[in-house]
């Protein structure tokens, strides 16, 4: 039977024994809710239909959605015991402290005590006995306790380890009898120091091959450091360092060979802490002939770091080989006995650096990556010592900065944060080496050089990070740049006057700018450029603190501005995203304001005619929006168009030419006709609305300047403007027009005669009237009503000798029924209003002021004008309905 049907027909059978057992709760759970049901209500015996399920073996009938639902299984939540673990805790300290370290520390200080029972010994008890039978006590002794050990470990389990330390330490104790055979005077029975090199060697060789043989790294672990500690509390000249060397051998030995790590740490730990605590506490004379043996220490830990890196971690590698080199580092070149460091100490900085340097190159296959970038990290730092030990002043300041560059280019290939950051401060002690020179003293090719270095060293940084796929600012770059910009401004520059550095500023940012067009220049330097052109823009502002400038500084400074804006044009047209165009549309519009400013005032500075002054201010905003056509940018069509600024400067004692005034208002024409007809951009609605104005003000200034009488023309001017409303923008003509209205009847009203008032009136008046009679829905009524109380009050003014009553009767009269010949509702309200205030004032003033003539005169006029209405409105009432 094939073993998958065999499964289905398991879980089939499962599935149907299950069901069956739901079916069983299901039924007891009925008949409980049944029996409290009854239990409650003894009365009411509700139908129970039980309903019988056919149940067959084999394939069993699904359960019913009810029964499902009905049973209800609810995990109960097991909580967990909380135990008391702090007794326990306590124990389990208790027993570490005594079955590991209080043996630890009992054969630490064993060994102390066999080491100083011996010099008491020898003091007190076997001061007459020679040398070899000394020595051999001590063996005697040693090799007791070595025995000891090794019974206990191989009697009883639980006395394994506690046997193991103790043999460790008699091991490290006979090790001890071979360094005092040679090097403690009361012990010596070995002058040569071939000899007692062996005996060191068989030494070490034994406790190695007992630990080995028992395969304990605790018994060797222990044994070395035993064995460190007792040639550390007497050592006696170079045999000192030599053992060590022996003993760190036979450990890395063991280390590599058993991959035994701790024994590698222990013996790297104890050979330079013994050496340390020779060279500090115990050692007398000269030691320079023990140093030597730090190159052994050195050369077989660094070794070691290599054969060994499989069996270590990251961190441990990292460690290991870090601690190898700065003891070795520090061990060396600092004299204990003149506490100074050594002589020609950076030519040791040098060579221990570059070793560092080559080992990091040299391991690229043996190292982890950490600890080769902290290798080389060490090793620019001594070389970076060793340079300020040796040079100072520019020459220290051009090495640094070699070397930091050299640092960053190594990123190149497999950049890494700590790299960087050691090229930056080598980078950065560069510039500070300068600081004790004065700046009179630095040459300035060395000046030169930092300006060209920094540049390199941004856009290697730059390349590090992988940034050349989009010319995004970079942070590193950019300050680069910036330090590059302050050698030269602030150093190169430093004695130049001061329009000379900013023509040379703008000269760069001009080549700069043209440069970028090229796309490996500006995706690999697009940094330098940024800041070029932040430098070039501050270098340009800068002029304007100047007390004084000459026409030739602002003409080369516009020309440089608008050569570095040019080529900004067609970066931002190569941007495929307006996010990416902006800054540049942005940086592009500065530098151009900025040209034309610097073109406004040698404008002002200059002696040219105003007719081409005036000529220069206008045409260069029509050139922005002929360029604005071509290049698309708002830039070109908006900051062009502030010249008109240069207008309010030049002040009223040059416009008032009418030449000069005509000059301005037909250029403006044209480029108002030409934004109409090609201007397709955004600011079209703002250029067509301030040329609108700048042509009226230019018109309204020409007619008040040319003619004698400007009241009409003015007038005039506002009723053409509302005619033509329709072909502008909505409310730009009637806006503008209502200056000319106020200023034509103003002007009419206080200083012309009363015909031409009438005849500025009669204008904007029969507009209104032409409006209103054909229902056209614009007939300025706000106008046509000022226009009205003008006229009223212009007729009171010349009603005398006349009533006045009268008077306001007859115009009251003919504007009621103007309006309701014409359909002029404001004609219509404004005559009742006059025929209110002629009857008013006849009941109110004629009939105590005026004589009996002129009297009957007012009132017959008011009382024929109030009949002529009455018939009109009775006789047209059907009309008037339609009409109002």
């Amino acid at each position: 039977m094939n073993p998958l049907s065999r499964r289905i027909s398991l879980v089939e059978s499962q599935l149907a024994d299950l069901q069956r057992d739901a079916r069983c709760l299901s039924q007891t759970v009925t008949d409980l809710k049944t029996e409290v049901h009854l239990a409650e209500q003894p009365k009411v015996i509700p139908d129970i239909i039980s309903v019988e399920i056919p149940i067959d073996k084999t394939t069993p009938p699904p359960l019913p959605e009810e029964v499902i639902a009905a049973i209800t299984i609810e995990p109960t939540p097991l909580e967990k015991p909380t135990l008391s673990l702090t007794q326990k805790e306590v124990a389990g300290i208790e027993m570490q402290l005594g079955r590991v370290w209080s043996v630890r520390l009992g054969i630490l200080l064993l060994t102390t005590g066999f080491v100083f029972l011996s010099r008491y010994t020898y003091d007190n008890i076997i001061r007459d006995l020679g040398p070899g039978i000394r020595l051999t006590l001590m063996y005697l002794l040693s090799f007791a306790l070595t025995a000891a050990g090794l019974f206990c470990e191989g009697w009883k389990d639980s006395l394994k380890s506690y046997g193991r330390i103790v043999a460790a330490g008699g091991l490290a104790a006979i090790y001890y009898c071979g360094f005092a055979a040679h090097n403690v005077e009361a012990l010596r029975v070995i002058e040569s120091p071939v000899i007692a090199s062996v005996l060191l060697t068989l030494s070490a060789a034994l406790f190695c091959a007992a630990s080995l043989w028992k395969e304990s790294r605790v018994m060797l672990s222990t044994s070395l450091a035993l064995a460190f500690y007792s040639i550390s509390v007497n050592p006696i000249g170079w045999m000192a360092c030599l053992s060590a060397v022996i003993l760190a051998a036979f450990g890395i030995t063991m280390m590599i060979r058993y991959r035994w790590v701790e024994v590698g740490f222990l013996v790297l730990i104890g050979s330079y802490l013994s050496f340390t605590w020779w060279q500090f506490a115990v050692s007398q004379g000269d030691s320079s002939i023990s140093q030597s043996f730090l190159i052994a220490y050195w050369i077989l830990f660094a070794g070691a770091s290599i054969l060994a890196r499989r069996d270590m971690d990251e961190d441990r590698h990292l460690f290991f080989s870090s601690f190898n080199n700065a003891a070795f580092f520090f061990l060396f070149s600092f004299q204990i006995e003149t506490g100074q460091w050594m002589e020609r100490h950076w030519l040791f900085c040098f060579i221990f650096g570059a070793t560092l340097m080559a080992m990091a190159f040299a391991t690229r296959n043996y190292f982890p990556e950490r600890t080769r970038i902290v290798h080389l990290v060490k090793g620019a730092g001594l070389i970076t010592l060793g340079l300020a030990l040796l040079l100072s002043g520019h020459h220290l300041f051009i090495a640094f900065l070699i070397e930091a560059i050299v640092l960053m280019a190594l990123n190149l290939k497999n950049p890494h944060p700590l790299k960087i950051g050691a090229s930056w401060i080598v980078g950065i002690l560069s510039c500070l080496a300068l600081t004790t020179t004065p700046l009179a003293d630095i040459p300035s090719i060395a000046l030169i050089f930092g300006v060209i270095g920094w540049l390199a060293m941004g856009a290697l940084h730059r390349f590090t990070d992988r940034t050349d796929g989009a010319p995004d600012l970079h942070p590193g770059g950019a300050v680069a740049a910036v330090i590059a910009i302050a050698f030269l401004v602030f150093g190169f520059m430093s004695g130049w006057p001061h329009p000379d550095r900013v023509l040379t500023l703008g000269v760069i940012g001009a080549i700069t700018t043209g440069l970028a067009l090229r796309e490996k220049f500006r995706t690999h330097a697009f940094d330098a450029l940024i800041v070029i052109h932040f430098a070039a823009l501050v270098a340009f502002i800068s002029l304007f603190s100047l007390p004084t400038l000459a026409n030739q500084t602002l003409l080369i400074s516009a020309a440089l501005a608008l050569l570095i804006s040019v080529p900004l044009v067609f970066l931002c047209k190569k941007e495929t995203t307006p996010d990416d165009a902006l800054p540049l549309h942005l940086l592009s519009g500065i530098f151009l304001a900025l040209s034309l400013l610097f073109i406004g005032l040698t404008l002002d500075q200059s002696d040219l005619p105003k007719a081409l002054t005036l000529s220069i201010i206008f045409l260069i905003p029509l050139a922005g929006s002929i360029t604005a056509r071509f290049t698309g940018l708002l830039a070109h069509s908006l900051v062009p168009f502030a010249m008109h600024v240069a207008l309010v400067h030049f002040g009223l004692n040059t416009l008032l030419d009418g030449s000069l005034l005509m000059i301005g208002l037909i250029i403006t024409i044209i480029h108002f006709a030409f934004i109409r007809k090609y201007h397709r951009l955004d600011d079209r609605p703002f250029l067509e609305g301030a040329l609108f104005l700048i042509a009226a003000a230019l018109w309204g200034l020409w007619i008040v300047q040319v003619l004698a009488n400007p009241a009409l023309p003015m007038t005039l001017t506002a009723v053409a403007l509302l005619l033509a409303s329709r072909f502008f923008a909505p409310a730009l003509a009637p806006v503008i027009s209502v200056p000319f209205f106020a200023a034509g009847f103003a002007l009419a009203f206080l200083f012309g005669q009363s015909g031409e008032l009438y005849l500025c009136l009669l204008a904007p008046l029969a507009l209104h009237l032409f409006r209103s009679f054909h229902n056209d829905t614009s007939k300025h009524q706000a106008l046509a009503i000022i226009s009205l109380l003008l006229l009223w009050a212009q007729l009171t003014r010349d009603a005398p000798p006349l009533p006045l009553a009268a008077v306001w009767a007859i115009t009251g009269t003919v504007l009621l029924l103007t309006g309701l010949g014409l359909k002029s509702r404001c004609f219509r309200l404004i005559g009742l209003i006059i025929l209110a205030a002629s009857l008013g004032h006849l009941m109110l003033i004629d009939l105590i002021k005026l004589n009996p003539l002129p009297r009957i005169l007012s009132f017959m006029t008011l009382g024929l004008g109030l009949l002529g209405l009455g018939f009109v409105y009775n006789r047209y009432q059907d009309r008037l309905k339609q009409i109002l």
